[in-house]
C-alpha cells in the first residue's frame, strides 16, 4: 500500500469515528431536552388583534423591500 492511500484511508476512518462520536452525543441531548420539554409547558396566548397588525406590518416591510 502506498503512503498516500495508507493517510487517506486513516483520516477517512479518523473522520467516520468522530462523526459517530458526534452524533451519538447529538441524540442524547435531543433525548434530554425531549424531558425537558413535556415536563414544563409555557402557553402564552396574545390578543387575536394585535396578531393582526404584526402580521400586516411584516407583509407590508416585505412587499415595500421587494419593489
Amino acid at each position: 500500500m502506498n503512503r498516500n492511500t495508507f493517510w487517506g484511508t486513516f483520516a477517512m476512518v479518523l473522520l467516520l469515528g468522530l462523526a459517530a462520536l458526534a452524533s451519538k452525543k447529538e441524540a442524547s441531548s435531543i433525548g434530554s431536552l425531549n424531558q425537558l420539554s413535556t415536563t414544563s409547558k409555557l402557553i402564552v396566548i396574545k390578543p387575536e388583534a394585535k396578531l393582526n397588525q404584526l402580521v400586516n406590518a411584516n407583509n407590508r416591510f416585505g412587499f415595500n423591500l421587494f419593489t
